[in-house]
């Protein structure tokens, strides 16, 4: 009778541990869907974000978005899903939407589902990534890491559910190119692990369901190559990087200083601080030591990122982060493997340092990091876009002005907050996205555009308002009276001769500012056409 009492009482201490981890799951992820909601309900989308929103409404069709879809650098699963969206909604609402949904299935898997401590997922969840970078920022970068957790989650049973993963890596490989790196390390992992690690036979059924996985990968990556490679006529912003020697270099820096590409997550501070955050960055990977293959492919995954960022572009925190997300997810393939075969001891202890001391640290580093950026999204605004925007529905006179700006991508988010059209001079046309091509204008004067704007203003019978961006301060010019020249990204420039200055502070006016409060660089000084300039 007593061991049956014993039993009892084991069996309901078991119940009541399960319901209370139960409830602080929920509990952590209601916090942070609320966390999230707010910081979305502040964010002010810039162009980078609408111009995705952009390109979906432009297309009249599937094929027709795939062709808009070129020189965009980017596979098309994020704007399918964009395009899916609108056509049934015809909302701009979508653009949040969709990306808070995302995020909220990621972290419900990763919560509900992973086999992570708790504590674990409190770190990471409030970490930048899912806090802000795949979340309030409406890109596509929260659609990798739920399908990297969705993998994770249906690895332990991936005999039985090859085609679905197969899928998954194929979609995930659609994300960024960053994801395509990531779902080809991980399909080499599938494969050593199946027929390396489990010796599964060539011919067995089991590796016939790898095979078709493997397909359908191969398949999704042939689409997304197809979809971002770029034509002749795209203008690079860096074409200076593309060269063996900066490969060479970012696999000698990978070596030497495996976080030098990840200075976002990462960071390079001065001193002995940075040879520390250099080792936590090393010693994250050494919880996966008890599973040499996965601590294989994490250092394949630095690598690979690493000549990336290199070669390519610069990784920012979006595109360096996604590294995190791909280590926690071969972290809770790690755990989900059960129990390690006996290794040495100091294998042991530096899988322990690795998981309990090097990767929460890089996780609270994020987690700071996060909170930080998040604060500053509330408190301050990213664009002023959304305050132009305001400006142009509480003045009935600008409702039907065209909009020109210089440059002219910094104004590519304000079709989210307004229905005027927009004039692109370097392109000499309307429209809502501009193009990085050689078609494009690369050499502008404040001349040209003047010039172009009083010419839209006479054909078009109607207001122009001029939006510069370049230049700060309550008068962007100051008080120059040389020439100057502005260079910016892909190869641009703007200059002025003080003739042009005084043709533009002849033939316009100031109308309105919106710089105040504002931490991005989508910052404007708008200008009003009222006359022509003195011949």
């Amino acid at each position: 009778m007593p061991a049956v009492v014993a039993s009892t009482e084991l069996a309901s201490a078991v119940d009541a541990r399960a319901l209370r981890e139960k409830r602080l799951r929920w509990l952590l992820f209601l916090l942070w869907c609320a966390v999230v909601v707010l910081g979305t309900l502040r964010h002010e989308f810039w162009r980078d974000e609408v111009r995705a929103l952009s390109l979906v409404r432009g297309a009249k069709s599937l094929p027709d978005l795939f062709a808009l879809l070129k020189d965009e650098g980017h596979p098309a699963l994020w704007y399918l899903l964009l395009h899916a969206g609108y056509v049934v909604t015809s909302s701009k609402l979508v653009l949040p939407i969709l990306s808070l949904a995302v995020a909220m299935a990621a972290v419900a898997v990763l919560i509900f589902r992973s086999p992570l401590p708790l504590w674990l997922k409190a770190l990471f969840v409030f970490g930048r990534m899912p806090l802000y970078e795949c979340s309030v920022v409406a890109r596509n970068y929260g659609i990798s890491m739920l399908l990297l957790f969705t993998f994770a989650w249906l690895y332990r049973q991936h005999r039985r559910r090859s085609v679905w993963m197969g899928v998954v890596l194929a979609c995930l490989a659609n994300t960024n190119i960053h994801s395509l790196l990531l779902a080809g390390l991980l399909m080499a992992f599938w494969l050593w692990d199946e027929f390396g690690n489990r010796r599964t036979a060539f011919a067995s059924r089991t590796a016939g369901g790898l095979y078709l996985a493997t397909a359908l990968l191969a398949a999704g990556a042939v689409v997304a190559v197809l979809t971002v490679l770029p034509s002749d006529q795209i203008v690079s912003s860096e074409p200076t990087r593309y060269n063996a020697w900066n490969v060479l270099y970012a696999i000698g820096s990978a070596l030497l200083d495996p976080a030098q590409q990840f200075g976002s997550v990462a960071p390079r501070l001065p001193g002995l601080v940075a040879v520390l955050i250099n080792l936590v960055f090393i010693g994250s990977t050494f919880g996966l030591l008890r599973r040499p293959a996965l601590f294989a492919v994490a250092w394949a995954a630095i690598f690979a990122l690493s000549v990336l960022f290199a070669v390519v572009y610069p990784g920012g925190y979006r595109h360096q982060g996604l590294f995190i997300v791909f280590l926690l997810t071969l972290t809770w393939m790690a755990v989900d493997a059960g129990p390690a075969p006996p290794q040495a001891r100091v294998t042991m202890v530096l899988a322990r340092v690795g998981f309990y001391g090097c990767l929460p640290i890089l996780l609270v580093i994020s987690l700071a990091s996060g909170i930080y950026k998040l604060a500053m999204d509330i408190v301050y605004d990213m664009s002023a876009s959304r305050d132009f925007g305001a400006y142009l529905a509480a003045h009935a006179e600008h409702q039907g002005a065209i909009l020109i700006a210089e440059p002219d991508f910094y104004i590519e988010s304000m079709p989210y907050y307004a229905q005027n059209p927009i004039y692109i001079v370097r392109e000499q046309r309307f429209g809502d996205i501009v193009r990085f091509t050689r078609r494009s204008k690369l050499h502008l004067s404040l001349g040209e555009l003047l010039r172009e704007a009083l010419r839209v203003h006479a054909e078009q019978k109607r207001e122009v308002l001029i939006a510069l961006g370049h230049l700060k301060g309550s008068d962007p010019f100051g008080d120059s009276g040389s020439a100057r020249s502005l260079n910016y990204g892909f190869g641009r420039t703007f200059s002025w001769s003080p003739e042009e200055l005084r043709a533009w502070r002849a033939s316009t006016e100031v109308v309105a500012r919106f710089a105040d409060h504002v931490t991005g660089d989508e910052r404007y000084t708008i200008y009003k056409l009222v006359a022509s300039p003195s011949r």
